[in-house]
């Protein structure tokens, strides 16, 4: 991104230093959340011409910042932890132990949701497909791993070109792009909508699943998309 440029106005910063926040409100103190959010965001702000020429547009913006305030988050839980545990003894060996178990568990709790992340959509009737068109709406990168599954005329079909993300410039290029990917692939003769209609109802049925019946997770759009990249990435 060019120099000056903002990835995120106020609004936007501020809600997305509260969830991160949120999500590690087990580790943190309530007498200091607030000192923590006010922390993050001058961290941030400080740094922020630095964060957005970092950002490559391999994901959405708000994806990118969000990361950026994660690993901050966590910057400040492993300096502030012996001081909020109170306690006299302050070596480095156990500065590195508490280091390690908050970056391993971050990292088990992710790993555990991308495994189940997957079961899930393993249970989709049209799962190739499904990664695909979610995918391209979350504006990621087409994967052949993918594509040659679901078409294996992908090349002759120019299927690559459509679900480029960079040549697209709003939602309805988007399913109007994803409408003729299918119409090629399946030769059928869909419309945009009701490819818009079937990816809503898949994305909406993954986040059924991963909330389940009994509350074992709260997803919403936002952060499905958050966990999905990362499942993407790791494919």
């Amino acid at each position: 991104m060019t120099k000056g440029t903002k990835l995120l106005n106020e609004t936007e910063l501020l809600t997305l230093t509260e969830k991160v926040v949120n999500r590690y409100a087990y580790a943190i103190p309530k007498s200091e959340l607030e000192d923590v959010r006010m922390g993050m965001v001058e961290k941030y702000l400080q740094q922020e011409g630095k964060i957005a020429q970092g950002f490559k547009g391999n994901s959405q913006k708000s994806t990118y910042a969000y990361a950026v305030l994660n690993r901050m988050c966590c910057s400040i839980i492993r300096q502030e932890f012996k001081h909020w545990q109170n306690t006299e003894q302050s070596n480095e060996n156990d500065a590195a132990h508490s280091t390690s178990i908050l970056s391993s568990a971050e990292q088990l709790l992710i790993d555990d949701e991308i495994r189940y992340l997957r079961k899930c959509i393993t249970l989709l009737n049209d799962k190739y497909k499904a990664v695909i068109f979610i995918a391209f709406y979350f504006l990621l990168k087409a994967r052949m791993t993918f594509i040659s599954v679901y078409d294996k005329a992908f090349q002759e079909h120019g299927l690559l070109q459509l679900l480029n993300p960079d040549k697209v410039s709003s939602k309805g290029e988007i399913f109007e792009n994803l409408a003729l990917v299918q119409n090629k692939a399946e030769e059928k003769n869909v419309k945009a909508d009701a490819v818009r209609m079937w990816l809503n109802k898949e994305m909406k049925r993954l986040i059924g699943r991963m909330n389940g019946p009994f509350g074992r997770a709260n997803y919403n759009n936002e952060s499905f998309q958050i966990l999905f990249e990362y499942f993407y990435n790791k494919e």
